[in-house]
């Protein structure tokens, strides 16, 4: 969640075969400026993300190139930092950044880049605050890494 819309998301294939995305779809809850819920903006994948490759989901107003696969959407990646992002297969929630569907308005995102922690090698369902490193506003250097 950076400055202006500077807002973009890494999904990361650590598997050894190539996932196809059609099953997917990321879903961002939105709070508002209010913290209050003003709904859900979904976008749903398509194509493949080979092993060992990135997916980079970005607004189109981001700075930057990214590594890996990239495409754009201002839907999704309009969220700000009380605006939880979760990845589904179907309706599953197979990894969220931020507390997904529990009611939570907390600022678990405000003005900082999220990046999950190397020793955590699987997607968790529910947030874990502690599985993420909390780097400076517009800090995409983790991007392309794992």
């Amino acid at each position: 969640e950076g400055s202006s819309y500077n807002k973009a998301i890494q999904i990361y294939n650590p598997t050894a075969k190539s996932i196809d995305l059609s099953m997917y779809k990321l879903v961002m809850e939105n709070y508002g400026k209010t913290g209050k819920p003003v709904g859900e903006k979904e976008l749903t994948l398509s194509g493949s993300l080979a092993a060992g490759d990135y997916l980079v989901i970005r607004h189109s107003g981001a700075n930057g190139s990214y590594p890996g696969k990239e495409i754009t959407d201002d839907n999704v990646c309009n969220f700000n930092g009380n605006d939880p992002v979760a990845l589904l297969k179907g309706e599953e929630v197979i990894d969220a950044v931020g507390p997904f569907r529990t009611g939570s308005t907390t600022n678990f995102a405000a003005d900082v880049t999220l990046h999950r922690n190397a020793e955590i090698n699987k997607p968790s369902a529910t947030y874990n605050e502690e599985q993420w490193t909390k780097l400076q506003k517009d800090d995409f250097s983790p991007f392309g890494k794992r």
